[in-house]
């Protein structure tokens, strides 16, 4: 009866610290990326607001790849604007159930476009680097990125086209 009550013991205090574990790291989740994502443009009739956490994350993940792409390339390509929600504040928002129909994107904290791919170009994010700035600088520092497929199949759920024709 004691080896029984003590593999007992042994086995609650591993589902404890797996439970732990995974508590741990869905709370690590709230520093990393952003809560909602707020797309707007003259692509779409009307904002769209990603609120689910796990389509924000995977758009996380499939973002995050440097891609080797000109600005001045981009000039002419059709885009969306994304307001990216980051951090604790917009956790607990979320969390204390405020109205997220009222949310605009000039209360973002960080700010994004993305081209949908047009012809052998591939889509790309770009994030701001200054206040209204998506120029030069965003190239030198890495602020271009290569959107993978996940990526692409999250955009596409909510209604976005990944890919127009060039």
């Amino acid at each position: 009866m004691v080896a029984r009550s003590s593999r007992v013991l042994k086995y609650q205090s591993s589902l404890l610290g797996a439970v732990i574990i995974v508590l741990a790291s869905v709370a690590s989740l709230d520093a990393k990326g952003p809560r909602l994502v707020l797309i707007s443009g003259p692509l779409l009739t009307r904002p769209i607001l990603i609120e689910d956490w796990m389509d924000t994350s995977r758009l996380t993940a499939g973002i995050n790849e440097r891609a080797d792409q000109e600005p001045k390339a981009l000039a002419d390509r059709p885009v969306y604007e994304l307001a990216l929600f980051c951090g604790m504040k917009w956790v607990t928002y979320v969390d204390d159930g405020r109205p997220l129909t009222t949310l605009t994107a000039d209360q973002a904290n960080q700010h994004a476009r993305f081209y949908p791919a047009v012809g052998a170009a591939p889509a790309v994010v770009v994030f701001q680097d200054e206040p209204g700035e998506f120029g030069e600088t965003a190239r030198r520092m890495g602020l271009i990125r290569a959107v993978d497929q996940m990526a692409l199949d999250t955009f596409a759920k909510y209604g976005l086209r990944v890919r127009v024709r060039g």
